[in-house]
């Protein structure tokens, strides 16, 4: 009978059965009701809906939503209405909560809250989302395009408010929260903070693993003991917490006076600031104090009282004064020239004097290096010119701006370009299709060939051949490649006729049919091709080594043969000498091709300060001037040292030291030997690394692994 009843209601009500097996939804005429598990109607079916806007049906304890007017409210299943229809959405939380939505007055985004199963809204629809978090709630905030965190307890007092960029759960009772600079801090779930700046933690049962400037320390399970204060470069669990240190680098001036100890993986120097590497992060020391060492910053630029660095947790740029003062702070990048600093910001950029101080209203899509005291902006496609003081000295009306040069702009307007003064006003008026400076003259190309200017405008030069720059003269090219010279005044020195073309010493160097020619500075040539020379090879002392029939010799600055070309290979001159080699052997001439030094050694260097390296037999040794020996050739190798003498390496590796005449400072018995700037030696005996003076004592002990010199410091890594 019972079943006949139940059917007989199906017909009636249409009844649609969900995923709660005692409660089901009942329908009469496009609205819903609810009846109870004895098909009994508990809820009338006057309803645009009963359930949820999300989800399937299921009960909060005994509640459910319902669905009037294009509203939710809340209502029991004895129906009884526990809130009006204001919201804009209902779903289940959780076994004993409602998510709750409404709209925001000005915007169309949903802000939510949360409903206990008692019907009272505990949590209030202010939030952009809400989740479960350990024994509480995060809720999340939208602010200025970022989506920020915030923790609720089991009480539903707010404990942490909505500025946290992430939000975890900790263990069992604490709750970590991060801010905008990456650091970390951890509360219980009452509230208190039981500790905070730290960059990164793994917790264990053991305790919390923390880092802070790329240190790392422990925290008990509960985050209110520090057990290791964050120093260590690692950290290890056995039976207990252990810390590894980081290196032990000693800092001491070249002049011994001072001193400092850094704990870092590596130390390296720039301008009185050292930067300490500890995993990954960068210890900033300006003048023995620790600058953003807490922070984990990756350095730019450091100059002139200024550095520029980058935080590795939000990616932003900063400007900061060696004092500490922070001059620019939350760049997406910064870049400086030497008068300005530029920071970017979602693509729009600023201009900053040497003080910080932005002297722009509004921000440009782009800038360029500083021109004298004007930086070149842009502003809605076209360039202009800012002065010091913030105003456009020149509107924005330009293409582009190029190079300047002697307080003279090249710049395109129109697509052409031409040369303007920084007030804006035409020296070369836009008519080529490129433009660059060259000797303080001004080269413009078009199609019919190239144009040279004097800076105030005035035309030296009109030639259909094109024109590229060179160290101290222009080059003019002919249409098939054929080269020639034009001078700083515009003066053609010598036709385009050449295959190639170059400048060693005062004079120019030409090819034309396989041979070298020479001309002097005024274009005269003094080495014709009919003296079939095939190649100029360097300039030294006023002469010029040539090779000529497979041999080389020496010709004078009017191209005079000085001395034939007899031998097998040659030297420049150096110090009145040149080394020639004959029958494979190497000696000595002078410039009357007096043979000084005979042809006895496998290989020779130019004389510095009177003093030569030879080999002999497989060995190294030292001569002077009249071929005396200063040290005799039993050495493995033999190389000049920055000061006054010379490293040798014995047969067995080991290095010693002698001074200019070839006396013995150091016996060899080093791995390796490096001069410092004021006359010490960094040496190495068997790894342990010190420092020596040139009569050998010793100055800074054997007690390091490495030492380096950066500016005036000795850096030093303690074994």
């Amino acid at each position: 009978m019972r079943r006949w009843i139940f059917l007989f209601l199906l017909t009636i009500f249409s009844v649609t059965l969900f995923a709660n097996p005692s409660f089901v939804v009942i329908q009469k005429e496009g609205r819903e009701g609810l009846a109870g598990p004895d098909g009994q109607e508990v809820i009338p079916p006057v309803y645009d809906r009963i359930g949820w806007a999300v989800g399937e049906f299921r009960l909060v304890g005994d509640l459910v939503g319902y669905k009037e007017n294009g509203k939710w409210g809340v209502i029991s299943t004895k129906n009884k209405r526990l809130t009006d229809p204001d919201f804009y959405q209902l779903s289940v939380f959780d076994d004993t909560h409602i998510k709750a939505a409404i709209r925001g007055s000005f915007s169309n985004h949903l802000f939510f809250g949360l409903i206990s199963e008692a019907g009272k809204v505990v949590i209030s629809c202010s939030y952009f989302d809400i989740q479960s978090l350990g024994k509480g709630y995060q809720v999340s905030e939208y602010q200025k395009g970022a989506i920020l965190h915030g923790y609720i307890n089991s009480d539903y007092h707010l404990v942490s408010p909505a500025i946290g960029h992430q939000i975890v759960q900790v263990g069992e009772n604490l709750v970590a929260s991060q801010d905008a600079a990456g650091k970390w801090a951890f509360f219980d779930h009452s509230g208190q903070t039981v500790a905070d700046r730290f960059h990164h933690f793994t917790y264990t049962d053991q305790g919390i693993e923390v880092s802070k400037g790329g240190k790392k320390g422990v925290l008990s399970a509960d985050g209110k003991r520090m057990l290791l204060p964050p120093v260590y470069k690692q950290i290890q669990y056995d039976t207990d917490w252990k810390g590894l240190p980081f290196a032990s680098w000693e800092i001491r001036g070249l002049d011994m006076d001072t001193s400092r100890v850094l704990e870092a993986d590596s130390v390296t120097f720039s301008k009185n600031l050292f930067l300490s590497y500890l995993n990954g992060s960068q210890e900033i020391v300006i003048d023995g104090s620790k600058m953003l060492g807490e922070m984990p910053v990756e350095l730019k630029m450091a100059k002139a009282g200024y550095f520029i660095y980058k935080d590795l947790i939000t990616e932003k740029w900063s400007l900061v004064k060696s004092t500490g003062q922070r001059l620019i702070e939350d760049q997406d990048s910064i870049y400086f020239d030497e008068l300005y600093f530029y920071g970017n910001q979602q693509d729009r950029w600023d201009v900053y004097n040497r003080f910080g101080r932005k002297i722009n209203l509004k921000s440009f899509e782009s800038v360029q290096p500083a021109v004298s005291n004007y930086v070149p902006v842009k502003k809605n496609g076209y360039w202009g010119l800012l002065d010091f003081r913030g105003e456009l000295a020149i509107p924005h009306k330009l293409d582009g701006i190029g190079t300047s040069h002697h307080n003279r702009l090249l710049v395109t307007y129109i697509g052409q370009w031409g040369l303007m003064d920084l007030f804006g006003e035409w020296d070369i008026k836009p008519m080529f299709d490129s433009m660059y400076f060259s000797h303080n003259l001004v080269v413009g190309i078009a199609a019919g060939g190239s144009e040279l200017y004097s800076l105030n405008g005035s035309r030296v030069l009109k030639t259909p051949y094109r024109l590229e720059p060179r160290h101290s003269y222009l080059e003019i090219i002919e249409s098939d490649s054929l080269r020639g010279v034009v001078d700083t005044t515009g003066t053609i020195l010598i036709n385009p006729i050449y295959e190639a073309i170059s400048q060693m010493g005062r004079h120019f160097v030409t090819k034309k049919d396989g041979y070298q020619l020479l001309f002097d500075s005024n274009g005269i040539c003094v080495v014709p091709k009919s003296d079939r020379v095939q190649q100029f090879v360097s300039y030294s002392e006023g002469y010029y080594l040539i090779k000529k029939d497979d041999k080389f010799g020496f010709v004078d600055e009017k191209g005079k043969l000085r001395i034939a070309n007899r031998y097998d290979q040659a030297q420049p001159f150096r110090e009145s000498l040149a080394a020639i080699q004959l029958n494979g052997k190497w000696g000595y001439i002078d410039k009357y091709e007096n043979l000084v030094i005979q042809p006895i050694y496998d290989s020779v260097t130019m004389f510095d300060e009177q003093v030569a390296i030879i080999k002999m037999n497989g060995h190294f040794g030292l001569i002077d001037q009249t071929g005396r020996e200063l040290l005799p050739p039993r050495y493995k190798y033999i190389t000049h040292r920055m000061g006054s003498g010379y490293l040798v390496m014995e047969a067995n590796g080991k290095m010693g030291a002698t001074d200019r005449k070839g006396t013995l400072l150091l016996s060899p018995n080093y791995s390796s030997i490096k001069e410092t700037p004021n006359g010490l030696l960094i040496v190495n005996r068997d790894g342990d690394m010190g420092v020596l003076d040139m009569k050998g004592f010793t100055r800074i002990p054997f007690h390091y692994s490495s030492i380096e010199v950066r500016g005036d410091y000795f850096i030093m890594k303690k074994k």
